[in-house]
């Protein structure tokens, strides 16, 4: 029987960054475990493991140690078992690091769920990774109690809830009802394992089978459409993306300031990273400004940190309104992702900061494509507004998004398409999709345009795909499409980024109303504005604007032409119908991913 099935084509060019650092031959908790071990036995000789800058209190590796095996011992005295969820919502404690290791030490799946998801964004994510632990802090326990609630009328399954707490041990706080804290915790798992003063040494984390195969950590993304998806990474990809980290490469006995919480990749790689390299992690739950960066990098003498271009503009001006207020002597490098930063404020920034700013590129599923060299010896300087050249590890394919074939040129430009050892397994319960994302070579389709140079330099030219990122916030345009058809006088709605030059895109909405008119343009506008404040996070905000349309323009396929809706966009020169009060809100550092 003849197929009328065009027959794959081979790519016809394909980029590859070399050898890095080789997998170790042991799994995450393995090597974490090895790492800490040596690390503690320095005493008073080795760095602090972590500082928290709020406090300015320090703990060592060998308190980080005790208290991962103990709470790996409290995890199993709870009757957690290898491949069961752990779902994490929360900020930066002391206590949240050896929590969430201790979890993974007994062969639990790790999903981080954003610390500022609502109520409702909570519990879809819970119901979507079924978890039978959960990790809180003061902050997020009443909305994670409440989505534990939740899911036992629904599922009538029990899960446990820890809620991390500093200081003393948790004594002060209200905790919801059958829950216990860390300290709880940790104590659990030391009566388990006979006493406090047990034989670290005789410890092992449990059997998870083949590395390849047991999920380690979920995080939560966008993907290219849709609602956000699960994405849950190997054990062994998660251990090879932490050996071979990129811009956010640390040294030993340095510090690097974290910002990021563990829903993000960054924050989850510097846990990692981090504990392998003997670095300390100085940590923040979430830096609202320019001068709160300054202020933490010059008082904890940071040697390196990962910020959002759209901060990091702001920080030439402040610098030179007070620069000798700050000592950023310390600092060998900045790191900075999700946007692309142009050349000039990059170039502007090194000058002002007096130290190398290195981009690079990277996503949830796929791990770092391109990052830029960090200051270390030996290495060439940056090259202004490019993401860096290719990792280690990395397969590269640009693809002409018309044909569908490889641009061949040494001086490229196409959709970006890359392998790493760091590949997702795929998105949590939605097989569809997990198919999609790849093509047929199984490369990951990231659906972003980028441009290679004769240097081997990359460079972002735009992005295919619906998915906007606003202060580096991924945000799917179908979501908030779905909150605004819920109010009575929408009657379709389209979404689009509007392009800004420090924030990335602001949301906004073309509307066609219903026939009703018992509303004016003004009233609806602020009742979508408000539906949406009720529904979805701060950062999904329609901070671009409502306009309202008599149609919204579709391909021939009957989907909404984004396309059209971005050039429509960009032709309205009125800005004043942009809703300030909405724009203006800030949302920081806690997003960096």
């Amino acid at each position: 029987m003849l197929s009328l099935q065009e027959p794959t084509v081979e790519p016809a060019r394909v980029y590859y960054g070399g050898e890095g650092v080789p997998h170790p031959g042991a799994t995450l908790s393995e090597y974490t475990l090895r790492q800490l071990r040596h690390f503690a036995a320095l005493g008073d000789a080795g760095p602090p493991a972590q500082v928290d800058a709020a406090t300015g209190s320090s703990v060592s590796f060998g308190w980080l140690l005790e208290r991962c095996i103990h709470a790996a011992e409290g995890w199993r005295a709870l009757g957690l078992r290898v491949g069961d969820t752990v779902a994490v919502c929360s900020n930066n404690h002391h206590t949240l690091f050896p929590v969430v290791l201790g979890a993974m030490f007994n062969g639990c799946t790790v999903a981080a769920v954003v610390p500022s998801s609502n109520a409702d964004e909570l519990l879809e994510a819970l119901v979507l990774v079924a978890p039978h632990g959960l990790v809180s802090d003061e902050q997020t326990a009443p909305q994670m109690a409440a989505a534990a609630e939740a899911l036992q009328r629904q599922h009538a399954a029990t899960t446990h809830h820890v809620v991390v707490v500093d200081g003393d041990g948790g004594a002060s706080l209200q905790l919801p009802a059958a829950a216990m804290s860390s300290e709880g915790l940790f104590q659990k798992g030391a009566a388990a394992r006979g006493g406090a003063e047990a034989d670290f040494d005789e410890y092992a984390p449990a059997d998870i089978g083949d590395p390849k195969q047991h999920g380690s950590y979920i995080l939560f993304s966008s993907g290219t459409t849709g609602k956000p998806k699960a994405v849950i990474t190997s054990d062994y990809s998660m251990l090879m993306h932490s050996l071979n980290p990129g811009s956010w490469a640390v040294l030993a006995g340095e510090r690097f300031l974290v910002s990021s919480p563990l829903s993000w990749i960054s924050g989850a790689l510097m846990m990692f990273q981090c504990t392998a390299v003997g670095a300390t992690r100085v940590f923040v739950r979430g830096i609202s400004d320019e001068i709160t960066l300054l202020r933490t990098i010059s008082e904890f003498k940071i040697s390196l940190t990962f910020a959002p271009p759209w901060l990091l503009s702001l920080v030439p001006d402040a610098l030179a309104g007070a620069g000798a207020s700050y000592d950023l002597s310390s600092l060998r490098a900045v790191a900075t992702g999700g946007a692309a930063l142009g050349a000039d404020m990059q170039t502007r920034l090194q000058a002002a900061m007096g130290c190398t700013v290195a981009q690079g590129y990277g996503c949830t599923e796929a791990g770092v494509a391109f990052s830029d060299s960090t200051g270390l010896p030996g290495q060439p300087p940056p090259k202004p507004g490019s993401l860096g050249r290719l990792q280690p590890w990395v397969q590269l394919r640009l693809v002409d998004p018309v044909s569908g074939r490889d641009v061949s040129e040494d001086l490229a430009e196409g959709e970006l398409r890359y392998k790493t050892p760091y590949l997702m397994l795929r998105y949590v319960g939605d097989p569809k999709a997990s198919t999609q994302a790849f093509d047929e070579h199984g490369f990951y389709c990231t659906g972003d345009l980028v441009r290679r140079d004769a240097e081997g330099y990359y460079y972002f030219v735009d992005r295919m795909k619906e998915l906007m990122k606003y202060n580096s916030w991924s945000i799917s345009a179908s979501e908030l499409e779905e909150v605004m058809l819920c109010h009575p006088n929408v009657r379709e709605a389209g979404v689009v980024g509007r392009p800004h030059a420090i924030h990335g895109d602001l949301p906004s909405a073309f509307v066609v109303r219903t026939c009703e008119k018992d509303l004016s343009d003004e009233q609806l506008r602020e009742e979508i504005n408000q539906l949406l404040r009720a529904r979805l996070s701060d950062h999904k905000l329609l901070r671009g604007g409502i306009y309202f349309v008599d149609e919204i323009p579709k391909t021939t396929s009957g989907k909404i032409n984004r396309k059209s809706l971005k050039q429509r966009l960009a032709s309205l020169d009125n800005f004043a119908k942009v809703d300030h009060s909405v724009r203006e809100k800030c949302v920081y550092l806690e997003n960096i991913h």
